[in-house]
């Protein structure tokens, strides 16, 4: 009756248009139901046993392959009906349900006969399309238990049943296929520590991450783009994941790719994505899937690589993420300034907009006059406290009214030499001792305090006047660990901004954006970037692993008492920029690195326990794990042998391994014997 009914059992309604021995056989699977009604059994044993067997017993009377397809022809309508039904009903217990499982696991179990065997037939095109519109939820079950039936049938692995596929015409599988992807990403993340929202938007991150991860929906994937033109916490994290993805490629160079994450970021998502992200940020996706497919020297992993050359691409491509995200605040910032112009689009040409429109922090002034007064103001001060200038000798000097050059004396700060002003290459300093060298115009001696305020007020006056682009070309084997900006307290803080800028121009070097900088050396930027990255090591105590204490860094950069809203076109607005980071972000993480390092490692350590509780999708092809929540009624879908396995033969084998089995069952084991003659 169920096969008559396609699993759906005849109404009350129509009980008058049975025959009588339809009547009584409907009546004795009324009472039967109500029988199982009454049980409570919350196991459902009794229903299992029933799907089993009605199932075995409609696969069975089927055995030929056109007659499977006019099978799944004829009865599609009733297959897509049959779903939305269970979607209703799947929480009741009885006949009803025993019915359309048993019948729907019949059909299911049809249509992946004909997959596996390569039919063409058009109604395998109609089943697809049912199957990708994924309507309900309990359809991720009947597409769970087409796959293991895949597998079973072909008595392959998931990895090969991928490999089968992989040019096969069928859309609603190879998201589910792609969901391995989850356990690669799980491998990268134990085995490497990763830049990760472990402080700032952390519950997010874990909600990014699973959809990313586990869904195969593609509505809510592009629901979740959409999210991210408006929250910066997910549009950050939406990128990280793609950044723990392209880790693997470290891991591996040559992992063979899964295509459905750069298909979905240049096909099927490409508009929402370029929408939400702009050009740059879909550019840097569709990287991150393809491992920069050749387009970058230096973001190009291999697995040759050192550990440490790996983490500074991590970093550089964290920095660029947080910058990125940036773009969803609907209002210029500060650091959007880097990447974004005054509308939060991507500069039809970043070296005119660079070098015309914003000021970069992390630069020293390349004036010299500059330059000279901070060291003079700097030696003359240290000196000082320390004792070395006597009363006599407590002053500096200037070239003349017509050039600002400032100079002091060193010993006991008296004129005791002199030499040539390497500004207007007059002569300077002591015609003898403690008498200056007479000229016109004459050299200035100021004291101390005169000689600092003059140094002050003309650094003030000369940072008014906006000094665009990148102004100072100074080479990177040039950086020491001692220098920084003049407003700034530490050169810790000076060389973690410098990073920033760096990073910044390298990417967009690496991308070709900035053709047109007339920069000679092509690895100028990476060079800078290394060196700031060696710089902060030797300042760290544990520089072993300052990678992590960047990833900590950069990560709290995620919260709002870092956003100043404006465009960065003065040097005030750079100056204002650096001591906030300085002093809310780095002093607030500095005074303990290892501490700090300590902290990120056992929150990390914690995230990963967290995520491997998680079941895999092999988990599930396996049936070692369950959940009704993703899966419903999953417990009803186990997979059966019947096409693949010899029960003869598993006997057999069994019977091998019961100990003296050949004493204990003498008559079967000679059966048996000649069976395999």
């Amino acid at each position: 009756m169920i096969k008559d009914f396609n699993g759906q059992l005849p109404s009350i309604e129509d009980f008058e248009k049975f025959d009588e021995d339809l009547r009584k056989l409907i009546n004795k699977y009324q009472q039967f139901d109500e029988h199982l009604q009454q049980l409570n059994d919350t196991s459902r044993k009794i229903e299992h046993i029933m799907v089993t067997r009605i199932h075995m017993h409609l696969i069975l009377s089927v055995n030929n392959k056109e007659t499977i397809e006019n099978i799944l022809q004829e009865h599609f309508n009733q297959f897509e009906e049959n779903i939305r039904i269970i979607q209703n009903t799947q929480k009741h217990y009885g006949l009803t349900l025993i019915s359309l499982i048993s019948w729907l696991k019949h059909y299911a179990q049809l249509y992946a006969f004909v997959f596996i065997n390569d039919s063409h037939h058009a109604i395998l095109e109609d089943i697809d399309k049912l199957l990708t519109r994924d309507d309900f939820l309990f359809c991720s079950t009947i597409k769970l238990f087409i796959i293991k039936q895949l597998c079973q049938m072909s008595n392959i692995t998931l990895n090969d049943l991928r490999d089968i596929i992989i040019n096969r015409n069928v859309t609603w599988i190879r998201p589910m296929i792609a969901l391995t992807t989850s356990q690669k990403t799980k491998e990268i993340r134990r085995s490497l520590i990763l830049p990760t929202p472990l402080f700032e938007c952390y519950d997010e991150f874990i909600r990014v991450d699973r959809i990313l991860t586990n869904n195969v929906k593609i509505n809510d994937i592009r629901q979740l783009v959409k999210q991210c033109q408006i929250k910066q916490e997910t549009f950050y994290c939406f990128i990280i994941w793609f950044i723990h993805y392209y880790a693997r490629f470290y891991i591996n160079d040559d992992i063979s790719l899964n295509n459905y994450y750069q298909q979905l970021i240049e096909k099927d998502l490409s508009r929402e994505i370029i929408d939400c992200f702009d050009l740059l940020g879909y550019k840097l996706l569709v990287f991150l899937c393809t491992n920069f497919n050749n387009n970058s020297n230096y973001f190009y992993l291999n697995s040759k690589m050192t550990i440490d050359q790996f983490h500074q691409r991590l970093i550089a491509l964290n920095i660029i993420a947080l910058l990125l995200s940036l773009k969803t605040l609907r209002q210029t910032s500060y650091l959007s300034s880097l990447l974004f112009d005054e509308n939060l689009k991507m500069p039809q040409n970043y070296t005119t907009y660079l070098q015309s429109s914003i000021c970069l922090p992390g630069l020293i002034s390349s004036n010299p006059i500059i330059t000279q007064m901070i060291d003079v103001r700097t030696t003359v001060k240290e000196r000082l406290d320390r004792g070395q200038i006597h009363e006599p000798g407590k002053f500096v000097f200037q070239c003349s009214k017509d050039c600002y050059y400032m100079f002091y004396f060193f010993n006991c700060g008296v004129p005791v030499d002199r030499s040539k002003c390497p500004l207007c290459n007059r002569d300077i300093g002591a015609a003898q001792y403690g008498i200056l060298i007479e000229r016109e115009p004459p050299q200035i001696r100021m004291s101390i305090d005169e000689g600092f305020q003059f140094i002050n007020n003309y650094i003030e006056q000369y940072n008014k006047e906006p000094r665009y682009g990148y102004h100072n070309q100074t080479r990177a084997i040039q950086s020491n660990q001692y220098e920084k900006s003049d407003h700034l307290n530490r050169s810790i803080s000076y060389r973690f901004i410098h990073m920033i800028t760096h990073v910044t121009l390298l990417f967009l070097n690496e991308l070709s954006l900035l053709t047109d900088l007339n920069i000679k050396n092509s690895l100028y930027f990476k060079e800078h970037f290394e060196k700031d990255y060696q710089l902060l090591r030797q300042q760290l105590n544990d520089n072993e692993q300052c990678y992590i204490w960047l990833y900590k860094i950069i990560n709290h950069m995620l919260n709002k008492d870092f956003i100043l809203k404006g465009f960065m076109n003065t040097n005030e607005k750079v100056i204002q920029i650096e001591k906030l980071l300085e002093e809310k972000l780095l002093f607030n993480h500095i005074e303990s690195i290892s501490n700090e390092i300590n902290q990120y490692k056992i929150t990390y350590n914690e995230y990963i326990r967290q995520q491997n509780q998680e079941a895999t999708f092999d988990d599930f092809i396996d049936e070692i794990s369950q959940d009704e929540n993703k899966y419903p009624l999953l417990n009803f879908f186990n997979i059966t042998n019947i096409y693949t396995s010899n029960p003869i033969d598993e006997f057999r084998i069994r019977l091998q391994t019961i100990p003296y089995g050949d004493k204990l069952y003498p008559i079967t084991t000679f059966k048996l014997s000649l069976y395999q003659a």
